[in-house]
């Protein structure tokens, strides 16, 4: 297993949160945007899956603002599973 694959695993493992709109979501994202991420993006997806189900759901449903601004970004992709259009993965 690459640490590339030990990276999207244990992804995929901290993904399964008990609900399916969450695991659905983060289960498009995983595989849709998640590849095209820099490493600061994909660090901070990291601490966004340290918050709570439902400041999560919160944040993505705009009920709520993260209080850490980096996270809006990601917060938006979240939302519209658009394709990370920036720099390759490895920059930054």
């Amino acid at each position: 297993m690459t640490s590339t694959d030990t990276e999207l695993s244990r992804l995929r493992w901290r993904c399964r949160r008990g609900t399916l709109e969450l695991d659905l979501l983060f289960e498009r994202f995983l595989a849709d945007v998640y590849p095209s991420l820099k490493i600061e993006e994909r660090r901070i997806f990291d601490e966004i899956l340290n918050a709570t189900d439902p400041l999560i759901m919160a944040w993505i449903a705009e009920r709520a603002m993260p209080a850490r601004p980096e996270f809006m970004r990601i917060i938006q992709l979240l939302r519209t599973g658009e394709k990370h259009t920036g720099d390759s993965p490895d920059a930054g």
